[in-house]
């Protein structure tokens, strides 16, 4: 269980989250029955600035791209695999042996490519592709078979894959002045501690939902 994480090792979509997940704990705790709406105003205003800092709409937007391309070369290489495996019982012992190639190949990657982590996927299609073309004895094989549409399809699903998710997370960093948004983040910082000292100090008694928020500002100091 995670008790504590350092703000400072939060990337900038996580320090946002983080700013916005206080500010929805400020909202339940009632800040005007609580006496800190003016706190809660400067911490709402600092995270819109902080939105406008961050391209994060481009990045979201890509997300779902990026998960229909991962189902595109999911599909592609257990096609093969599977395609692959069928040949391997073909009657035609030219058909079987070449299919046995192909296999042995691809079995040195193990047999759940598609259930890997989007990283981790990226490599081994990419070395397959790369091997494809310059491994004669198994590209020979697998063309033989009429396979060369399953690596032309990988390729290209994997490649359109890495842009894609390339794209998205430079797109969901700082946008253009990282000093700006750093500084953002740092107002943000003093803002939930000094409202956190101001409630600690003066409110512990009062209706204010605090249990919740006290939890958060320990978890995230």
């Amino acid at each position: 269980m995670i008790k504590k994480i350092s703000l400072k090792q939060l990337v900038a979509t996580e320090l946002y989250q983080f700013f916005s997940l206080v500010l929805g704990i400020v909202d339940v705790a009632n800040p005007t029955v609580s006496k800190i709406k003016t706190q809660r105003d400067v911490l709402n205003d600092l995270i819109h600035k902080l939105q406008a800092a961050i391209n994060k709409e481009k990045g979201f937007a890509l997300t779902k791209v990026i998960e229909a391309l991962d189902t595109r070369r999911d599909n592609a290489i257990s096609g093969l695999m599977m395609w692959i495996a069928g040949l391997t019982k073909h009657p035609n012992s030219v058909t079987k042996e070449a299919a046995k190639i192909v296999k042995a190949y691809l079995d040195t990657h193990g047999n759940a490519i598609a259930s890997q982590n989007y990283q981790t996927e990226s490599a081994i299609l990419s070395k397959i592709v790369a091997d494809y073309k310059s491994n004669a004895a198994w590209k020979i094989a697998l063309d033989g078979l009429g396979g060369k549409d399953w690596m032309d399809e990988i390729e290209a699903a994997n490649t359109a894959f890495i842009t894609t998710y390339q794209q998205r997370t430079s797109d969901m960093g700082v946008a253009t002045n990282a000093e700006l948004f750093h500084y953002l983040a740092y107002t943000c910082s003093n803002c939930i501690f000094s409202t956190y000292r101001y409630c600690r100090n003066t409110l512990q008694n009062s209706n204010c939902r605090w249990r919740r928020y006290n939890s958060a500002k320990k978890m995230y100091r």
